[in-house]
């Protein structure tokens, strides 16, 4: 019997923000960026899209800090009826990547709207605001135990490169 595989975070790159896919949204979808107050829409969110990492109440402050003029640029939401069901963000790079490479950060559909297509139009949206920074590629981590994002970015061209 073979062993298990152990769960691993990855790193994935994207080499060129030239071929983004196109933004598309079902219809009584739309998105919009953060305001003040969507803090605790993209703890709910995560709380219940993300089964691998814990989000205390202090999460979204710890990973994004407190500007909220930056967390109105970066911070995307997908909206079904005008209710926020899905979050990414276009976040700032990290060692030892560059300042051309922007960083694919929380990406999260709740469940019971996943396998629709709106990961791909929340992740064309946020590689499309990392180009308006100017930024010429992109990185994410993510983990193995995800293998239907995996396959998404994939789809986008992201190539995994390591292990944090």
């Amino acid at each position: 019997m073979a062993a298990p595989v152990r769960p691993t975070s990855i790193i994935m790159v994207l080499p060129t923000l030239e071929a983004i896919p196109p933004l598309v949204l079902p219809d009584g979808f739309a998105l919009r960026w953060h305001q003040p107050g969507d803090e605790a829409a993209w703890l709910a969110i995560q709380r219940v899209s993300d089964l691998i990492n814990d989000f205390p109440d202090d999460a979204f402050a710890r990973h994004f800090g407190t500007d909220a003029v930056e967390h109105g640029r970066r911070i995307v939401y997908l909206e079904h009826d005008g209710r926020p069901i899905g979050t990414s963000a276009a976040w700032w790079s990290s060692p030892p990547f560059g300042p051309e490479a922007g960083r694919i950060h929380w990406v999260a559909v709740l469940p019971g709207y996943q396998g629709r297509g709106l990961g791909k139009a929340l992740l064309s949206a946020t590689l499309l605001r990392l180009r308006t920074f100017g930024n010429t590629s992109a990185y994410l981590q993510t983990d193995t135990r995800r293998p239907v994002a995996i396959g998404l970015y994939q789809r986008f061209g992201f190539e995994i490169v390591g292990s944090p």
